[in-house]
């Protein structure tokens, strides 16, 4: 199959190919990279952002006021854009201390928090992607004065937040679909400079075998004439255009000695017939068959 493609069109296929599948890989691997550098850069902010809340917060705990708790979380949580929820999750000893009435949480991913006093980072995507943040908030010997039933380094609650992603997706969005027009004008652009070098490369094929037809169609006398092959260029196929011509040139020559000579030879061979035998071939044939039939002719013309 590809044996019978053209020349151009085995050069144009794979160099387009080739230029296509590598601009999906450079494009695919760089919105990736792209992805995660924003992520990267969210959490970054992410992490700041808890610090803030995580300071307010814990100054509002540490005044023991409800009240002034719960304000601080809506604050927080009306002022900072992209922030979905934002809760606290108390200690048992917090909530029997300030707020008997309110149930301990039974979310296994705080419950985990509590007990490892790491902070936990989740990313969700529950129809639209965030981040999950879940930070423990560390008793101090300031937070002591307030929490008289914990001790120092007990975790009193855990902060509870998720932030919404949807702004660095569309961000991450955009530049894909931009990525993705850049890379499809330049491989339109490439496969346009590809095509018309090609073209201009094969040219010279196309008219030397135009020209290759033409010299047959004069050896097997279809034309009287040949004109030599054009030669566009001095690279290879010049090169070989030329040493074509030169044989092109040697051998029309060839064939009009040969035809001066068989021209002769009728003409002596009439002459002969009406009885004129001392006559004689003077054309010489370039062709060894030619001068050999010629000789043959005067033999008998003089016998």
């Amino acid at each position: 199959m590809f044996n019978k493609l053209r020349i151009t069109t085995k050069i144009l296929v794979p160099a387009i190919m080739m230029i296509f599948l590598s601009n999906i890989i450079t494009t695919y691997i760089s919105t990736n990279k792209m992805e995660q550098l924003a992520l990267a850069n969210t959490k970054d902010s992410l992490d700041m952002l808890t610090d803030s809340i995580f300071i307010t917060l814990r100054n509002a705990m540490n005044s023991g006021d409800p009240q002034i708790i719960k304000q601080a979380e809506n604050d927080s949580r009306d002022n900072i854009k992209g922030l979905k929820n934002l809760t606290v999750a108390k200690s048992k000893e917090t909530i029997e201390f300030y707020s008997p009435d309110e149930k301990f949480t039974t979310d296994k991913d705080i419950l985990e928090v509590f007990a490892t006093k790491d902070q936990k980072v989740m990313d969700m995507d529950n129809g639209e992607r965030a981040l999950r943040v879940l930070r423990p908030m560390i008793a101090t010997s300031e937070c002591i004065m307030c929490h008289a039933n914990q001790k120092e380094g007990d975790v009193i609650g855990v902060i509870d937040l998720t932030f919404s992603l949807e702004e660095a997706q569309k961000l991450i969005s955009s530049t894909i679909l931009s990525l993705s027009i850049t890379s499809l004008i330049v491989i339109a652009l490439i496969s346009l400079i590809i095509f018309f070098v090609t073209k201009k490369a094969t040219n010279p094929i196309n008219d030397f075998q135009v020209g290759l037809m033409a010299f047959f169609d004069y050896i097997s006398h279809k034309s009287d004439k040949v004109e030599p092959l054009k030669v566009h260029s001095m690279d290879e196929i010049g090169e070989m255009v030329v040493a074509v011509n030169e044989n092109i040139s040697k051998t029309v020559k060839g064939l009009e000695q040969d035809k001066e000579a068989i021209k002769e030879s009728a003409l002596i061979c009439q002459k002969a017939s009406k009885g004129q035998i001392a006559v004689a071939i003077q054309a010489t044939g370039a062709n060894p068959r030619s001068e050999e039939r010629r000789v043959g002719k005067e033999c008998r013309s003089r016998r």
